[in-house]
């Protein structure tokens, strides 16, 4: 994860949802617990449902845009999924 220069921004939160089912066309949301991103920007998770195809990616860092984007799990499983933040105040 990177600012809008292109910088490694330590410290961010990022939140991972995934659908859940409860049955016969029944879903409500899981949020996974917290990560952190470290001193270049990047952030893993250890488990990641490989039923969810799609999940919904938060990502919080007080002086940028909340970033809110759903993604393909095999885009987050390549390594080369990349985010750039936006200044709070663009």
């Amino acid at each position: 994860m990177k600012d809008e220069n292109d910088q490694p921004m330590p410290g961010a939160i990022v939140w991972l949802v995934a659908p859940r089912g409860l049955g016969k066309n029944l879903w409500y949301d899981v949020a996974f617990r917290d990560l952190q991103t470290d001193a270049d920007g990047r952030w893993k998770a250890a488990v990641l449902p490989a039923a969810a195809k799609q999940l919904r990616i938060f990502i919080y860092e007080p002086h940028h845009q909340l970033f809110d984007q759903p993604v393909a799990l095999n885009d987050l499983q390549s390594d080369t999924f990349e985010v750039k933040l936006k200044p709070l105040f663009d």
